[in-house]
C-alpha cells in the first residue's frame, strides 16, 4: 500500500503591524530552513515567531508540521491542537493532526480528524485519500472505495488513489474493476500497479 501524505506550511500574514517585520523575518527564515531540510533550524524560527504572536493559528501549524518532519508526532499533535483552539474551523490543522495521530497508530483519532477536515472543506482531496487508506487498513473496503472515488473526482491524476481503490475492489472480488484501476495507476506512473496486474490480471 503506497501512502502519500502532504503536510503544508501556512502562508502567514502578520495582523499586528508593529510586530509584522519581526514575525515575517522568522516566518520566512523557517520556510527557508524547511526547504533546505534544516528542520531543527526551522523549529527554532517558528518558535520565535510564536513567542511574538502566540495567537497565530497558522504559525502553530507550521511548527507542528516541522515537529512531524523531526518525527515528533506527539509534539505536532500538541501544536495542531493549539491551532484548532485558536481557529476551530482550520481544516488544515485537523488534517495534519489526523496525519500525526495516524503515525502514532491512533487510528480512531485520525479518522475523526480527517472527517472533520472534510466537513470543513468538502474538496479536501488528501483528507479523503488518507481516510480511505485508514478504512482500507481496517478492511472497510466499500467505504474506502467511496473515499477514493471522491479523491479521484477531485484529482483524476491521483495515481495512488487509483492503486488503492483497485486493492479495495480486489478484496471485494471485483477483479475487473481492480485491474482497470491498476492500469490507470500505471499510466499515472505508479510502478507497483504493474506488479499487481501481473499477479492478478494476466491469468
Amino acid at each position: 500500500m503506497r501512502k502519500k501524505t502532504v503536510l503544508i506550511l501556512v502562508l502567514f500574514v502578520a495582523i499586528n503591524f508593529s510586530y509584522a517585520q519581526k514575525i515575517n523575518h522568522y516566518y520566512y527564515e523557517g520556510v527557508s530552513k524547511t526547504k533546505d531540510g534544516d528542520y531543527k533550524g526551522a523549529l527554532i524560527a517558528f518558535t520565535k515567531a510564536i513567542v511574538i504572536e502566540p495567537n497565530s493559528a497558522g504559525m502553530w501549524v507550521n511548527r507542528g508540521t516541522t515537529k512531524c518532519k523531526l518525527n515528533d508526532y506527539q509534539g505536532g499533535i500538541d501544536d495542531f491542537s493549539d491551532a484548532i483552539r485558536i481557529n476551530p474551523n482550520f481544516a488544515l490543522a485537523y488534517y495534519n493532526r489526523g496525519f500525526a495521530k495516524d503515525k502514532l497508530k491512533d487510528y480512531k483519532g485520525a479518522m475523526i480528524d480527517y472527517s472533520k477536515a472534510i466537513k470543513l472543506d468538502p474538496n479536501y482531496k488528501e483528507a479523503y485519500y488518507n481516510r480511505g487508506l485508514l478504512k482500507l487498513k481496517q478492511n472497510n473496503f466499500k467505504s474506502s472505495i467511496e473515499d477514493f472515488d471522491k479523491t479521484i473526482i477531485l484529482k483524476p491524476s491521483h495515481g495512488s488513489a487509483h492503486l488503492n481503490r483497485g486493492i479495495a475492489k480486489l478484496n471485494l472480488l471485483d477483479v475487473d474493476g481492480a485491474c482497470a484501476d491498476w492500469s490507470k495507476a500505471g499510466e499515472l506512473g505508479i510502478e507497483k500497479a504493474y506488479m499487481l496486474i501481473r499477479r492478478h490480471c494476466n491469468n
